[in-house]
């Protein structure tokens, strides 16, 4: 754009420079005619003296005439074209007022590109800090994901270790028979820690070795009346006796048998309990 209004100005000197040679043409010609006029009242004063070179001025005359003629038409030629160059001036002003316009329009487009360049820029930034927080985020929670399946793994396989520990009357797979030898097992311990307190009767760690180890039986009795659907489960006392605890449950101190027969895994003989020891109540 600028190179055509460079171009446009170039042109618009030129012709000034024409029409200023034009009038001064036209001045010059202006002061020829001045001198003709001169020459001519000069012959017309000589005529008179000088008859013999009449023929001679009458055809310098006529030429003289046919040369202002001449003139004349060049003259019009010339004012033609000058108005000629005036309506190009004018249609070139008229581009020029179109270009200038359109160059302002040009400017207002570039500086509101500019700023919308500047507001995507802006945005392209906001989008970018967002997308690299998400990217954090799913960093993240693809880690705890991670956790989270490791952690899944490892309920399945308590699951599975559970569910070896537990009847099938609760989703398990242990036998009647495993159930029975886990709480005897824990019996056995439970009766070798009696004997030892019965030599150590203020030795805490032990009390608390037999309170512990109550418990463990308890919970595995409870999977045994779960197998065998057993009404519950009762911890005896130091004072009880199998006959006792039938009497208070059955209402007939000899149903001590059925007792034994439901606790014989724990129960190595029916006139020795042990306290704290969690019996099934068949």
């Amino acid at each position: 754009m600028e190179e055509k209004l460079t171009v446009l100005g170039t042109k618009s000197e030129q012709m000034g420079q024409t029409l200023s040679r034009i009038r001064t043409s036209l001045g010059e010609t202006k002061q020829s005619l001045t001198r003709i006029t001169t020459d001519r009242d000069k012959l017309s004063r000589q005529l008179a003296t000088e008859q013999a070179e009449r023929g001679k001025v009458e055809a310098e005359l006529t030429a003289l005439r046919a040369e202002r003629k001449q003139m004349g038409k060049t003259l019009s030629q010339t004012r033609a074209s000058l108005d000629q160059t005036k309506q190009s001036l004018s249609s070139i002003s008229a581009k020029h007022d179109t270009i200038s316009g359109t160059l302002d329009q040009y400017r207002v487009t570039l500086r509101d590109t500019k700023q919308n360049l500047a507001s995507v820029t802006t945005e392209r930034d906001h989008l970018n800090a967002e997308l690299k927080q998400a990217q954090e985020a799913q960093a993240e929670l693809s880690k705890l994901l991670d956790q989270a399946k490791s952690g899944a793994d490892s309920l399945r396989k308590d699951i599975a270790v559970l569910k070896m520990e537990l009847p099938t009357t609760l989703g398990g797979s242990a036998s009647l028979q495993a159930l029975q030898n886990a709480a005897g097992k824990l019996a056995g311990e439970l009766r070798t820690t009696h004997r030892m307190l019965r030599r150590k009767p203020d030795d805490s760690a032990l009390k608390e070795r037999s309170h512990a180890i109550a418990l463990a039986i308890a919970e595995r009795q409870l999977l045994v009346a779960s197998a065998t659907g057993a009404g519950g489960l009762y911890q005896l006392r130091p004072e009880d006796t199998l006959a006792m605890v039938a009497l208070r449950f059955y209402g007939d101190g000899n149903q001590w048998p059925a007792l034994y027969r439901a606790n014989d895994h724990v129960l190595e003989n029916p006139d020795q309990v042990i306290p704290g020891l969690t019996i099934v109540l068949p």
